[in-house]
């Protein structure tokens, strides 16, 4: 072995090169004196030790704000939503007065259509879309599979036959499974 890769290896016990001895391993204090490396070493582990509580505490706090941020994130979508929604819940309310002070069903009719469209068109701006089931292929990643009945025709073996609660998605992710029948 070279002397240059000879003073490279490290004494495994004692993580030093193998030339050195400890007591060769030496720092000047302050005050004139040596230091050991005894306690070389435990100046180390405190220096790394401090490191970790420091990237400890760095992580710690980070978490905390990534998790303030996303309730805050939460809440903020959540009052877009509402807010959107108010004045639908307005209409309705309107379109009650509405029907009792005139007794009309037909005024009642029109106005919960009125609303229904507004309703609609909310949940669209929010990235909402109704789940088209009906005579589709059962797939379960889209369908909550409620019942299966005989099918009315060989080809809607497999196949929705009816959609008993309508399923919704969000940015092409599910919000509400379809609740359907399936022919068998």
């Amino acid at each position: 072995m070279s002397e240059t890769n000879h003073s490279e290896s490290m004494n495994e016990e004692q993580g030093l090169p193998e030339n050195l001895s400890e007591d060769a391993i030496t720092q000047t204090k302050e005050d004139g004196g040596e230091y050991t490396s005894e306690e070389i070493i435990q100046q180390k582990h405190d220096e790394l030790y401090d490191k970790y509580i420091r990237l400890y505490a760095e992580f710690d706090n980070f978490r905390n704000r990534t998790h303030k941020e996303r309730f805050e994130m939460r809440d903020a979508v959540t009052k877009d939503v509402l807010l959107a929604m108010l004045p639908v819940y307005d209409d309705i309310k309107r379109a009650i007065a509405a029907e009792e002070k005139t007794g009309d069903a037909e005024v009642l009719k029109n106005g919960v259509g009125l609303i229904l469209s507004k309703f609609k068109h909310v949940l669209t701006m929010a990235g909402v879309t109704e789940m088209e089931a009906k005579g589709k292929e059962f797939n379960s990643d889209l369908f909550d599979a409620i019942t299966t009945i005989p099918a009315p025709t060989p080809d809607m073996k497999g196949k929705v036959i009816d959609d008993i609660e309508t399923g919704y998605m969000i940015n092409d992710k599910v919000l509400r499974f379809a609740k359907v029948v399936v022919g068998e």
